[in-house]
């Protein structure tokens, strides 16, 4: 097992080779503010428009131009704030510019809210001719077709804006459970077989539920879980604020329920969703059958959650470095060929990618950015094959975001979460076939499989 038991580094003290450049969106505290005042006057801009956007096609044009530039560059703020925020939570000076860019961003929604209500005064086929002659409006076609599609949810000026200001005071629990869940959040000791006492962290809590001591793994996991079950009212309370949010919304534009809500705005059908739940419960017996496998290999008296994630087979593993996942990685994506490893450098080139933890940092890897932004990556490397894995899965989401703003405009260039995690899984995969093939032990062959039933069964099961 490798040593889960390092001093996490102050953020001051991390190799600037390891940690990804900011300045790259955002040079300094100067072109930072003039972004800021870019905004307000886009924003005043598009206020002064209100109710002649559809007068004629020229004022259309006009509005989605400007449109376009103020969300491009609130989009850089944004991300640019976030990131340097997750980076070291505990900084005060990236909590005040997150707090400024939220106040912003609400105020540019309030001041904005009248925009569908004023699209809706008209009906899409009163536009169409616009959108089908103009050259450039034709591309904005199947966007206005999304929105008009939604036309019975969308409300009057007065409650567009009245949701607005809502949803601003209804962002605070996630802001709420973030602080706690990070910055916040002190775990304690683990007492180990031996009598030694080791910090636990979100950074190594992981490696603690693959240590091969099953009395190990269980003061881990009650060592952790503790700390959320002394905060369960808090926690409640959070969640309770997200279905507030939730049904409020759901209320106020006449969906039957959340979930079609949410599947509404990403044109999927609630078919399409429950023949997916359906399918993983009808299908539930394989995730049964494989624990009870582990369960006998393992050979302990009892089964417990803490015991589904560490691997049946013990193994010495050597730490990994960032340069060998890298190299290891590369080699494992070989067959999506020359162009797409060129993308996959080309991350780490622009140095988008902050590799190791620190005090304070958010914990977990996620993949973020915007279109006029590198593809940004934030692990928490420790040196295992869980989390070359997750290098390989989140460099999918990046490549992904690369492709996808090279070959559309900014109005189509996201994609939701329904085909978000397609690119990231094929990585996973591709890895896993890469380590079975050049397992040199039988041992070792068995070690990566369970790894990657492991993987199979929280895609799909957890």
């Amino acid at each position: 097992m490798i040593d889960c038991m390092e001093k996490l580094k102050k953020r001051s003290e991390q190799n600037k080779s390891d940690c990804w450049d900011l300045t790259v969106m955002i040079k300094n505290q100067d072109e930072y503010e003039k972004k800021i005042q870019e905004v307000k006057e886009l924003n005043q801009e598009i206020v002064r428009m209100k109710g002649k956007i559809l007068d004629n096609k020229e004022n259309l044009k006009n509005f989605l131009k400007v449109s376009e530039k103020e969300t491009r560059i609130a989009d850089l703020l944004y991300i640019y704030v976030y990131l340097k925020f997750d980076e070291d939570t505990s900084n005060s000076k990236s909590l005040s510019h997150k707090l400024e860019i939220e106040q912003l961003l609400n105020t540019v929604s309030d001041n904005e809210s009248f925009i569908n209500s004023e699209f809706m005064q008209k009906d899409l086929k009163d536009i169409l001719p616009w959108l089908e002659s103009d050259e450039f409006l034709k591309s904005y076609k199947l966007s206005f077709e999304r929105l008009y599609r939604k036309k019975k949810h969308i409300l009057s000026e007065k409650e567009e804006k009245i949701i607005t200001k809502a949803l601003n005071a209804f962002g605070t629990p996630d802001e709420a459970f973030t602080a706690l869940d990070t910055t916040n959040a002190f775990f304690g000791k683990v007492i180990l077989d031996d009598g030694t006492k080791e910090v636990l962290t979100q950074y190594n809590w992981q490696m603690f539920l693959e240590n091969p001591s099953q009395s190990n793994r269980r003061r881990a996991f009650h060592t952790f879980y503790k700390f959320y079950e002394q905060h369960k009212n808090t926690f409640a309370a959070f969640l309770k604020g997200n279905y507030q949010e939730l049904e409020f919304l759901r209320d106020i534009r006449g969906y039957e329920s959340a979930l079609s809500m949410a599947l509404d705005r990403i044109c999927v059908t609630p078919k399409v969703y429950d023949n997916l739940i359906s399918n993983v419960h009808k299908y539930i017996n394989i995730n049964i059958e494989y624990q009870k496998l582990k369960a006998k290999v393992l050979n302990n008296k009892e089964y417990h959650l803490y015991d589904t994630y560490v691997p049946i087979v013990e193994l010495e593993q050597k730490k990994i470095t960032k340069d060998e996942a890298i190299k290891i990685v590369k080699e494992a994506l070989k067959p999506l060929k020359e162009e797409y490893l060129k993308k996959f450098q080309s991350i780490f080139d622009s140095h988008a990618v902050d590799f190791y933890s620190n005090e304070y940092k958010h914990n977990g890897a996620y993949h973020w950015g915007c279109y006029d932004s590198p593809s940004y990556v934030l692990l928490n490397f420790n040196g295992t094959y869980d989390a070359v894995s997750t290098l390989a899965h989140e460099l999918g989401h990046a490549v992904h975001s690369t492709y996808s703003k090279e070959n559309n405009s900014f109005e189509y260039y996201s994609y939701d979460t329904f085909v978000a995690e397609i690119a990231s899984t094929v990585n996973e995969t591709l890895l896993s076939f890469y380590f079975l093939k050049n397992a040199h032990t039988k041992k070792e062959k068995m070690y990566i499989f369970f790894l990657f039933l492991d993987k199979v069964k929280d895609n799909i099961y957890s």
